[in-house]
Order: C-alpha cells, then structure tokens, then sequence
C-alpha cells in the first residue's frame, strides 16, 4: 500500500522489518521502485531475489522489462528476455 501511494520509504521499511521477505513482497517492492523510478533499487532487489536462490516469476520478470524500458537499457532487457526463456522458464508470448 505504501509503495501504491508513492511513500517509498515507508514500504522499505516495512519490507525490512518482515520475518520473511517472499518472493510476493518483493515483487511488490520491485513494482513500486519501478514505478517511482528508483530504477537502480528495483534491480538491486532483483539482483537480491537471485542471490536468495528465489525464482523470479513472471510478475518479477515484467516488473524488469518495465524498468529496462524506462531507462531505454536495450541490453538489460534483451539479457531479461533470455533469461525468461531459458532460465525462468517463462516464454514470451507476442500478439
């Protein structure tokens, strides 16, 4: 909710006070960065969801392309296109 509302801060806090940090509240943390342009702090989480050994889903994975997108980084997204194919094991599908 604080994310949605634009109080970054608020929700980061919250998010390190949790017991657990899922794979559900991160993605909600990526979105609001994204979302807010704190492009670098969605992937440095990102880059934390990896390092935990969580799988990205395709919310997390559509979260990125979106912050590739707004910061226009052709290779980051072509790298998370990849990725999502090979790795997470998740195709795109183009309509």
């Amino acid at each position: 909710m604080y994310s949605k509302h634009g109080t970054m801060e608020e929700a980061c806090k919250v998010f390190s006070a949790m017991t657990e940090q899922t794979l559900v509240s991160s993605n909600v943390m990526i979105a609001g960065f994204v979302k807010h342009g704190l492009i670098d702090r969605a992937w440095k989480l990102f880059r934390q969801i990896l390092s935990d050994y969580m799988s990205p889903d395709i919310v997390t994975i559509t979260s990125m392309v979106q912050a590739c997108i707004a910061t226009r980084n052709l290779d980051s997204g072509r790298l998370l296109f990849l990725c999502n194919s090979l790795e997470f094991g998740f195709p795109f599908r183009v309509w």
